[in-house]
């Protein structure tokens, strides 16, 4: 047999995935023909393909010498580099592949990956742009769209998915970034759509059915959700993500007995847990078990004293029952691990309040304000804390705020009311009782204190 009768032999049985047999072919074929740079690059190829990378490496270099101008050998051994982690290495051989063949479309698609795998998304999308002009096939489009992804640019993500999905409509990878990059947009029925698209290909297609119960969730959907979380744990029972995931779809949608049977058995496997032993915590304190829920955060607290949730949940726990001080230092304790979460310095500005320190109080709702300026619920806070120090014009802008992001508020509504009364402004007042009402016509509050204000009015 010749040279060339060995090599085709040899691309048969690497086709069979024999990739041993196939070496064996290609030797036989370099015995013949020590310069068959063909032969060289597809032992290269099976020896890659049995996880033996140096050798295959060893290979395209001997193709590259006899044969320097084959792109498509540069481009392979930059890919076989790159799985050693030589990821400068690699690029450099898909750099020299370029060079070779600017039109190679393989190069710059590989380029892009290794850049895009060290977060360069910027110049990994220019290199899937010259792959795709070169060659519109969906992979480039996929990976393009999920570099503008991670770099929050999801509405144009969504096109080269769509892009993707026209060239292979039964993909489902397109399909599950397009959910997923609507999902980020809060298209969550859409998202579904796209999930469900995914899963009529892969029915067992995890990723797809997470998607899928996430949207659910967001939706308020919460029994939907734990189908799918079910469905999901069914193929990855261990999925750390996915237990979470269900548990909590468990607790918003008030299965707290269902959901503390499920930490139960988590416990009963790990009694370290302590992301376990916190919700657990949580559950109870919900179902007004102060004692237990403090008996579970302190389980935890003292596997992980700097376990940031425990220490917020058990300070939530101790106000209450009214033990606002002691519930403040361990808002404190939260806070010096992580003092820009705001939703803890909200709370403890809530509890300044309850103990009449009130210019404390607005500290801490300025703090975070800082971090979140549109918080509705904070600039009703700080609002009410600057009612209480008689500043009504300055609390009347805080609702202002609060109303022109929510415009339905109806504590906002309330609490502007009381302030315009303060002010003897009783018809702005009675407008905004009235505007309070229109959302929430029991409101018994409003009712009673714009009866009161139609009561001044009378006496003018």
């Amino acid at each position: 047999m010749a040279s060339s009768d060995w090599l085709e032999k040899g691309i048969s049985h690497f086709q069979s995935e024999d990739f041993k047999d196939a070496i064996e072919c290609y030797d036989k074929a370099l015995e013949l023909d020590p310069k068959s740079s063909e032969a060289w690059y597809n032992k290269g190829l099976a020896l890659n393909d049995l996880g033996k990378f140096e050798e295959a490496i060893k290979c395209y270099d001997r193709a590259i010498e006899i044969d320097p101008f084959r792109a498509e050998y540069r481009t392979i051994r930059g890919v076989t580099i790159g799985k050693l982690g030589k990821m400068e290495e690699e690029i450099t051989s898909y750099d020299m592949a370029i060079t070779i063949d600017p039109t190679y479309a393989l190069a710059w698609y590989n380029k892009g990956v290794a850049l895009e795998k060290q977060a360069n998304y910027e110049e990994a999308i220019v290199c899937y742009d010259k792959a795709i002009e070169r060659d519109p096939y969906s992979g480039a489009q996929v990976n393009k769209g999920v570099c503008l992804h991670r770099l929050g640019n999801y509405d144009e993500a969504i096109k080269c998915y769509d892009k993707a999905i026209e060239i292979d409509p039964a993909a489902g990878l397109p399909w599950l970034n397009k959910g997923s990059a609507l999902y980020m947009l809060n298209e969550y029925e859409k998202a579904i759509d796209c999930c469900d698209k995914v899963l009529a290909f892969n029915p067992n297609d995890v990723g797809a059915l997470y998607y899928k119960a996430n949207a659910f969730y967001n939706l308020s959907k919460y029994n939907e959700a734990i189908e799918c979380y079910d469905k999901a744990l069914a193929i990855d029972p261990d999925n750390i993500d996915f237990k979470n995931s269900k548990l909590r779809a468990l607790v918003e949608s008030e299965q707290y007995i269902e959901a503390i049977e499920y930490i139960d058995k988590a416990l009963a496997i790990d009694p370290g847990n302590t992301e376990s032993l916190n919700n657990k915590g949580e559950i109870l304190r919900r179902l007004a078990d102060y004692k237990q829920a403090i008996e579970c955060f302190d389980k935890a607290l003292a596997i992980d004293p700097n376990y940031r949730d425990a220490l917020h949940n058990k300070g939530l726990a101790l106000s209450n029952i009214e033990q606002y001080s002691e519930a403040i230092e361990y808002f404190d304790k939260a806070l010096a691990i992580d003092p820009r979460d705001m939703k803890i310095l909200d709370n403890k500005g809530v509890l300044l309040y309850k103990l009449s320190k009130y210019h404390e109080a607005i500290e801490m709702y300025d703090m975070a304000l800082a971090i979140d300026p549109n918080n509705v619920h904070t600039l009703n806070d700080r609002g009410a804390a600057l009612a209480k120090l008689l500043e009504y014009d300055e609390a009347i802008g805080c609702y202002d705020k609060a109303l022109a992001i929510d415009p339905n508020n109806v504590d906002a509504y309330y609490n502007k009311a009381n302030a315009l009364y303060h002010l003897s402004k009783y018809h702005e007042a009675i407008e905004c009782y009235d505007k309070a009402l229109a959302t929430d016509p029991n409101h018994t509050s409003a009712m009673n204190n714009r009866t009161i204000a139609c009561d001044k009015l009378k006496e003018i």
